[in-house]
């Protein structure tokens, strides 16, 4: 559903707004599929069950943050991205016009990654761009400052920024990659 991004972009006033708001509701959907690979990595024997970790880019990196909160999660990767969804996504529809009803308010806070205790004690790197129109820098940094405040005494948190725009550096997935192979070393 990601792409529907793209097409959301051709429609203006209430049509991108109900479809930009659409893709809001998605994240929660897409982060139980998390439950149904991992089910799958630990009844085929793939890897090690206890360093499953999530990767997304923008939506991804979303998506990845909602599915943190999962047992199996032992952390992620997340680029052009935000944990602050909550303020992120209100800041959005700020922008746009349009007043979050109470029941979208409500959904928002049940899937705020950062409300989640479990997500304090997972190793998590985030990389965002300073020039990112779509997901300013000042989300993806707030809630890296949230969860090392707060982070649990072996849990690994790594924030960097990185010069461009939205999804267009690829320094930062090599830098993340890096960063996980770092962290499989460790043991």
């Amino acid at each position: 559903k990601h792409g529907r991004r793209k097409e959301a972009e051709e429609f203006s006033g209430e049509s991108y707004e109900k479809q930009e708001r659409e893709l809001f509701f998605f994240f929660l959907e897409s982060s139980d599929e998390f439950g149904k690979i991992t089910d799958y990595i630990i009844k085929n024997g793939i890897g090690n069950q206890n360093k499953i970790y999530c990767a997304g880019i923008s939506m991804g990196g979303l998506i990845s943050g909602v599915a943190l909160s999962h047992e199996r999660a032992a952390g992620a990767l997340i680029l052009s991205s935000t944990l602050c969804f909550k303020e992120f996504a209100e800041e959005i529809c700020e922008k746009k016009g349009y007043i979050l009803t109470e029941e979208e308010k409500l959904f928002l806070e049940n899937i705020e990654p950062l409300k989640s205790s479990e997500i304090y004690g997972k190793n998590i790197f985030i990389a965002a761009a300073e020039n990112d129109a779509v997901i300013p820098i000042k989300f993806s940094r707030e809630g890296a400052e949230k969860l090392i405040n707060g982070k649990k005494e072996n849990a690994v948190i790594e924030f960097r920024s990185y010069q461009g725009g939205h999804c267009d550096n690829s320094e930062m997935i090599q830098d993340g990659i890096r960063w996980l192979k770092q962290l499989s070393a460790r043991g």
